[in-house]
């Protein structure tokens, strides 16, 4: 597993083959931009994946900075509406009502105006997640997990209830050495029992992962046991 951060790439847009799918085996969208490459060992890349569309640019920082003001003020001033209905008198309530929703509402905006995005790749060797930020040719993280033949994976898939209602699902893809050390994990939750998460969370990056070590562990496998038995010697005739 390798891990780097503060790297930057050269203004690429990989093109997938016609045989590359998403994460959850269906067509790509025409339209994705992957902003990284993915790496070479990692081989053959079969699923592939990213949160950027081609032609989307970061918002000037002074149209984001307006945007972000004026969604403050505007919750700031609904709060001051909600304050006057209930009729509250004291000052440090009211504008407790005008603060607290201005900020919410401006880190909301800020949040929403973001420039973040993920590409990804699970190949026949390994898997690599690229994340980019402010600008496309920024890449703030690079991880590369390559499927060794000592690689071990538990995967969890667990879905919580409060009261006997279905309240979330939580996931966990857990990848450890041969010492049983923990070397990489995906995990987070979402929140749809009966439909699949959407296809830019980590959940399908981690299980199109998963799905190809589990081959990679069957077949190295096999090739131990005919190794074995081509190993030992044939019986002697009596």
């Amino acid at each position: 597993m390798s891990m780097s951060q503060g790297t930057s790439s050269p203004l690429v847009c990989w093109e997938p083959p016609a045989d590359v799918t998403d994460f959850a085996g269906d067509p790509l969208p025409k339209n994705l931009d992957f902003f990284a490459a993915p790496p070479p060992e990692i081989g053959e890349v079969l699923f592939a994946f990213s949160t950027l569309r081609q032609g989307k640019q970061p918002m000037p920082f002074l149209m984001r900075s307006c945007w972000t003001a004026a969604t403050a003020i505007l919750c700031g001033y609904l709060g001051w509406w909600v304050a006057r209905g209930l009729e509250i008198k004291a000052s440090e309530w009211v504008w407790a009502c005008i603060l607290i929703p201005g900020l919410i509402g401006g880190l909301c905006a800020q949040g929403a105006t973001k420039f973040t995005h993920t590409c990804a790749y699970v190949g026949l060797e390994g898997m690599a997640r690229f994340r980019c930020k402010r600008h496309r040719e920024n890449i703030t993280t690079q991880e590369i997990l390559l499927f060794e033949p000592d690689l071990e994976c538990e995967a969890l898939l667990t879905c919580h209830y409060t009261n006997a209602f279905y309240d979330y699902t939580s996931y966990c893809f857990d990848w450890k050495d041969r010492n049983g050390r923990t070397i990489y994990t995906i995990k987070g939750l979402y929140r749809s029992k009966k439909d699949q998460p959407p296809m830019d969370t980590e959940f399908w990056y981690a299980r199109a992962g998963y799905a190809v070590w589990k081959l990679h562990e069957e077949s190295q496998l096999v090739m131990n046991l005919l190794e074995a038995v081509a190993s030992k010697k044939p019986l002697d005739s009596p």
